[in-house]
């Protein structure tokens, strides 16, 4: 469901899209609704008021300690997981957390990470930090990835597609196609993908393909080693980062297996026609170069630290992985 504080932000997203590139018409389209614009940003309706308050404890003193608490919760979750950039063992690792991938922090955030990564270009090491990222816009570490990266990296991923009235619109117009120019879903047993789900040839008719490619741009001489630290809270375009960093060989991965949903976009919105009410609702099912759907399976890091363990007294298991990894390379 969508909230009401991230109404706004949204639906000026898929505006500015929709505006420079025409991908997303019925995005806008559902969103624009005039049951829905009343839903999220008009006054409430005396009805609604009415039942707001029959909700609200009888007890004024109790009502005020709720409204302190949700309160305080919000600012925490604003506060929280702030962008982090350090060095360990004197300087020879770097290490950067990056708690969220949100397109309006995108230029901030990058103004800080790209000076230090210049910074630290003679670490034997950089370790990113995107445990608990729930992901946003895949553009901020597309950018990170130029920087870093002295060749081509490519990765495949595809998109099986069920059709529908409904879905076919946003599917049409995000892709610039017609439905019926997708690839028909026969085609895909000649790709050869061991861990395609039973469900694929039954519940879907058309797929697409990726094959995608990050240049360097600009990039910094760096020839050390990068690890990705990932647990389930990788979500998403964060989790696309993880798949990728993993099929290019960009970087290591250490942690536990991610959340998935990182093979794709963003699904359609649907702006139910009494109540005003979005819900987002998937649009295809996205697998990896070896026929696994991502958001089953997930992507598995190479080096496994038990997520029980993540947080212990004699420091955090997963950077503790890293540095005995890079003992091997010293």
């Amino acid at each position: 469901m969508v909230q009401k504080e991230e109404y706004a932000s949204m639906l000026g997203l898929f505006l500015k899209f929709q505006e420079e590139y025409g991908t997303h018409g019925p995005w806008v389209e559902q969103l624009s609704q005039p049951q829905t614009v009343q839903r999220y940003q008009g006054v409430p309706t005396a009805s609604e008021a009415e039942m707001k308050k029959s909700e609200e404890p009888a007890d004024a003193e109790t009502s005020e300690k709720y409204r302190r608490a949700a309160e305080l919760l919000g600012r925490q979750l604003r506060a929280r997981s702030p962008l982090k950039l350090e060095t360990l063992e004197d300087g020879r690792v770097a290490y950067l957390k990056i708690p969220g991938l949100q397109n309006e922090r995108k230029e901030s955030d990058l103004q800080q990470i790209i000076p230090f990564l210049e910074e630290q270009k003679d670490a034997d090491a950089l370790i990113f930090d995107i445990r608990g990222n729930g992901g946003g816009d895949s553009d901020y570490w597309f950018q990170i990835v130029q920087r870093l990266t002295d060749q081509p990296r490519s990765w495949t991923t595809y998109q099986l597609f069920q059709g529908g009235a409904f879905a076919k619109p946003f599917i049409e117009t995000k892709m610039g196609i017609d439905y019926t120019q997708l690839i028909p879903i026969e085609t895909l047993k000649g790709e050869n993908l061991p861990n395609l789900p039973p469900e694929t040839f039954t519940d879907f008719d058309r797929y697409a393909k990726d094959q995608m490619q990050i240049m360097p741009y600009q990039p910094i001489d760096f020839d050390g080693r990068i690890y990705l630290l990932v647990d389930a809270g990788v979500f998403s375009s964060a989790e696309a980062w993880a798949n990728f960093a993993k099929e290019s060989g960009w970087a290591t991965l250490v942690g536990e297996r991610t959340g998935g949903d990182g093979v794709g976009w963003e699904g359609a919105y649907v702006a139910l026609p009494n109540s005003g009410y979005v819900f987002r609702m998937e649009l295809m099912m996205g697998i990896d170069a070896t026929g696994a759907s991502n958001f089953e399976v997930r992507t598995l890091p190479e080096i496994e630290v038990d997520y029980s363990q993540r947080f212990t007294e004699n420091g955090d298991p997963c950077v503790l992985a890293v540095l005995e990894e890079e003992k091997l390379h010293s």
